[in-house]
Order: C-alpha cells, then sequence, then structure tokens
C-alpha cells in the first residue's frame, strides 16, 4: 500500500463522516421547515376561520396538553394567532 493511497483512505473516511453529519443536519433543518409550513398552514386556517366568525359567536380556546375549553372572545384569539403566525 502506497503513502498516497493511505492518506486518501484516511481523507475518504473522514469525509464520508462529515458528509454523514452534514446530510443529517441538512435533514433536520429540512424536517424543521416542514414542520414551520405546516404549523403556519394551521394558524393560517385558524385565522381565516376567526374572520368568518361572527362578532358575538361564542369560541372556545382549548387548555395546552388536556381536554380544557375556556370561553373567549374573538378578538382575544384573533390578535393571539396573529402573534404567533407573525401574518400582521
Amino acid at each position: 500500500m502506497t503513502f498516497r493511497k493511505l492518506v486518501g483512505d484516511l481523507f475518504a473516511s473522514r469525509f464520508i463522516g462529515l458528509k454523514f453529519t452534514c446530510a443529517s443536519r441538512y435533514w433536520f433543518i429540512a424536517m424543521e421547515t416542514v414542520n414551520k409550513q405546516r404549523e403556519v398552514q394551521e394558524l393560517e386556517t385558524i385565522l381565516y376561520e376567526l374572520n368568518t366568525v361572527k362578532k358575538n359567536a361564542k369560541v372556545y380556546k382549548q387548555q395546552q396538553n388536556s381536554n380544557v375549553y375556556f370561553l373567549t372572545h374573538v378578538g382575544l384569539l384573533k390578535s393571539e394567532v396573529q402573534s404567533k403566525s407573525y401574518l400582521g
């Protein structure tokens, strides 16, 4: 085995590990992007539905991580959704 081949194999093994690390990082970033897009789409849908509701309609907000709902005003919920989605 020549020195050049030995050095080439050493660099190749390091680059393979580097490529795997970069690929996994890109995959993670891609998954984050997909999750953000889904969240934005969900918030846009909620905002559209809140805009079509009458002003005096009863709107309930679910308590996070539970099955408890609280009565809230349409305007408060709309402003909360807008601040989450940065739709303005």
